[in-house]
């Protein structure tokens, strides 16, 4: 039973532990999908109103700089 309760504080700690490694990918994951006015209104750790893609959609597209760039020189 003793080694039962000495797990129980890793385990917590790994829990934790976990949260910290996942917290930034949801709030990156929630500013993907506010628009660029509701992000400089509320900030970045509010929720999104309503979800929007044009951030995603205008941001590479037309670009011809870069490795894959289907212009050769």
């Amino acid at each position: 039973m003793t080694t039962a309760l000495r797990r129980y504080p890793v385990l917590i700690a790994l829990c934790i532990a976990a949260l910290f490694m996942v917290v930034p990918f949801l709030i990156v994951l929630v500013n993907a999908v506010k628009s660029p006015a509701e992000y400089s209104e509320h900030g970045p750790l509010s929720l999104p109103g309503a979800s929007t893609w044009t951030a995603s959609r205008t941001s590479g597209s037309g670009s011809t700089s870069g490795r894959n760039s289907s212009t050769r020189r």
